[in-house]
């Protein structure tokens, strides 16, 4: 008995040393230019990668600073719109393990270990499974680090999101678990673990609940076994089963309920837009950057769709592997038990399902039925990400058949993990990126925290001017942190979707009075207008000193300008000039167009806002200065009309109705504020006779 303990416990200890030490060399070549450089270079670039970041310091702010300036599901950017939170991956279900690193590192620090614990994750859950089907130990080691460390996950880190599969191996488990043998605590781990799944990461979970909706009622039509035991189930527990899946959608509706109000707001993808992302098959050829076939494979691909989103290359290996799964089903169907046969035929069904589904060839895909009928669907724009779905149903399957042939033909368990190791020496070489993304975290950090300053203390609001030479969206991200950081809300934003109304260009970036009116009715307050130093206008023809009240802050790259919103909310300085030409007689109760120019003789430029828009206007005056008519129809400015700024307008006059020599005087009406010409300001004057 003694000697007995003492071999399980050898081959226990030979076990766990084999998976650390896979998983060790997946960490390493993952994430080698984070190790080598001591921490200091941070995967994989400055926009998905601190986006991401970003989304989950807001969460752990949420939790442990009460004073924190932001709300759960409304982080503090495209501000003050609500529920930004479901614009993006909000990312719940992994982020305790970020809170809990963050609570002993950095910020920055944090988040890098935190993707390398994702990534390890995804290979514990993956070993869980294939070990709950008995498969080697060499080939489960070979088939985690595939699934965690292999492609495309790992050419695809500059999405930090789809780190985050690690619920979706062990709700596979626990699906066919109770297919085989259902009981109510695997029903209910089914469920939860699928929940989690998608609260760790909208995409995965989604493609996870959507092929569960395929492999199981294969399971069920390729064994009737299966299916009588699943009736008896049902007849037996249908309350229990009920009331749980009952709760389990309230949480999912709960769950959803920002995403339907942001939907309300913003609406969904156009179908136009995703058709752009649907894997074609050169997509499934398209491997990173700096790895062995990308010199040879990338000419296949159509250089007019986005890489990014086409990465779907797993690897030849992988590919061989699915080849030799389908042939043993076809030709060696006797190396597979009864049961391992079902889960294998079913995966590679469902497998080979959802990649034509999502497939587009000669600009047709059955997707866009998927898109048009099944819940959800219209929030997956990048179709891609269906890979990783796949990979588990192939992985599983491919490796199944390899283990039931080796057993099957060699008889010693020493020869089968030799094949097993040398299938993962094969694929090595394919899988390595010798040239990884990533950036120095210092410059990054460095910028934030100028930008950080130039907004601190002094802002209820800021928003930072695009330069041009850098991309757009990639000069939010920097301004969505110092916000958080700073405790400011910022009106710049880096999301799946952009609200209409905001700016989306560098040319649209500076665009003054497109912000304001962004504003306009939503706050009052200070506004820091921050732009590079090198810009020297806030936009063309608005100099910083015609802004109404400007500060100026400068720091060594940023101008801040401290500015009150509403910018006119009352104006300073009442001033104007106008000349007309007005007719000398009109007739009673006629409408007239009186050509005439306005100038702004103020220091300010003048601002259409929601709240006291300006319009020209007209009082008509009796001979004596009383007033005849007041009121006059409006005729509407321009957005904006900086100083010293003139433009032409045609007013609309009235005369009155009762005949006789009147005074007709022109000036600006700040609605629900003043008459200019109240406030000192020179109105134009003409003597005009009405006559019947």
């Amino acid at each position: 008995m003694t000697i007995h303990l003492s071999v399980v416990r050898s081959q226990r200890f030979k076990s766990l040393l084999l998976y650390s030490a896979v998983a060790v060399l997946g960490v390493f070549l993952g994430f080698h230019p984070t190790l080598l450089s001591g921490f200091s270079k941070a995967q994989a670039e400055l926009g998905d990668t601190r986006l991401v970041h970003y989304l989950l310091e807001h969460s752990f702010q949420v939790v442990v600073n009460q004073n924190y300036h932001a709300e759960l599901w409304t982080p503090a950017f495209f501000f003050p719109l609500k529920n930004t939170l479901a614009l993006s991956e909000n990312l719940f279900g992994a982020a305790p393990f970020y809170w809990v690193l963050r609570g002993i590192l950095p910020a920055d620090l944090a988040y890098q270990c935190w993707m390398i614990l994702a990534a390890l994750l995804c290979f514990i859950s993956f070993v869980i499974l294939l070990r709950s089907l008995q498969i080697s130990h060499a080939l489960t080691a070979f088939g985690g680090f595939i699934f965690a460390f292999g492609f495309p996950r790992m050419g695809q880190l500059f999405h930090g999101q789809l780190l985050c599969q690690f619920y979706t191996p062990i709700a596979v488990l626990f699906i066919w678990n109770f297919l085989r043998k259902p009981t109510e605590n695997r029903f209910y781990l089914a469920l939860l673990f699928i929940f989690l799944q998608i609260l760790a990461a909208y995409y995965h979970g989604w493609f996870l609940l959507f092929s569960l909706l395929l492999f199981v009622p294969i399971v069920l039509w390729l064994e009737d076994h299966y299916r009588q035991n699943l009736l008896l189930f049902l007849r037996r527990k249908w309350r229990s089963t009920i009331v749980a899946i009952l709760v389990w959608i309230s949480a999912l509706i709960a769950l959803f309920l920002p995403y339907l109000k942001i939907t309300q707001t913003i609406g969904v993808f156009p179908f136009s837009q995703v058709e752009t992302m649907l894997p074609r098959l050169a997509s499934w050829l398209l491997p990173p950057q700096n790895s062995l076939w990308s010199p040879l494979l990338s000419k296949l691909f159509d250089s007019r769709l986005d890489p990014n989103q086409h990465l779907l290359f797993m690897g030849f290996t992988v590919f061989g592997l699915i080849a030799f799964a389908v042939y043993v089903v076809r030709f060696r169907p006797e190396v597979l038990t009864p049961e391992r046969s079902i889960l294998v035929k079913a995966s590679l069904i469902t497998a080979f399902i959802l990649f034509g589904l999502s497939l587009e060839i000669f600009s047709f895909s059955l997707w866009k039925v998927i898109y048009a009928i099944v819940p959800g669907a219209t929030a997956i724009r990048a179709t891609g990400r269906i890979v990783y779905m796949i990979e588990v149903y192939v992985l599983a399957a491919s490796l199944l058949c390899v283990d039931g042939m080796l057993r099957h033909r060699i008889a010693k368990p020493k020869f089968r993990s030799a094949i097993a190791l040398t299938l993962l020496l094969i694929s090595l070489p394919e899988l390595i990126i010798f040239q990884p993304m990533a950036y120095e975290k210092a410059p990054a950090l460095k910028l934030e925290s100028e930008l950080q300053a130039s907004i601190s203390s002094k802002c209820d609001v800021a928003y930072l001017v695009a330069a041009p030479g850098t991309g757009f969206y990639l000069q939010q991200i920097p301004m969505m942190w110092a916000g958080l950081k700073a405790g400011v809300p910022v009106i710049n934003g880096y999301s799946g979707s952009v609200p209409a109304g905001l700016p989306r260009t560098i040319e649209e970036s500076a665009n003054f009075p497109t912000v304001v009116q962004w504003l306009s009715g939503r706050m009052q307050g200070r506004l820091c207008w921050v732009q590079s130093t090198k810009t020297s206008q806030l936009t063309p023809n608005i100099p910083v000193k015609s802004i109404d009240g400007a500060i100026q802050t400068q720091s060594q790259n940023f101008t801040t300008s401290v500015i009150p919103v509403p910018p006119n909310v009352p104006l300073r300085g009442f001033t104007q000039a106008i000349q007309a030409e007005v007719p000398p007689v009109i007739q009673a109760n006629q409408a007239v167009k009186v050509p005439l120019l306005l100038r702004n003789t103020s220091l300010y430029t003048w601002l259409q806002t929601k709240e006291a828009p300006l319009n020209l206007s007209y009082r008509w005056l009796k001979p004596d200065g009383t007033i005849a008519l007041d009121n006059g129809q409006r005729t509407p400015i321009p957005e904006s009309i900086a100083p010293e700024e003139t433009v032409a307008l045609n007013a609309v006059v009235r005369a009155p109705e009762t005949p006789g020599i009147y005074r007709l005087s022109l000036t600006l009406v700040q609605e629900g504020i003043a008459w200019f010409s109240d406030r000192g300001a020179k109105s134009f004057n003409a003597t005009v006779e009405i006559v019947p």
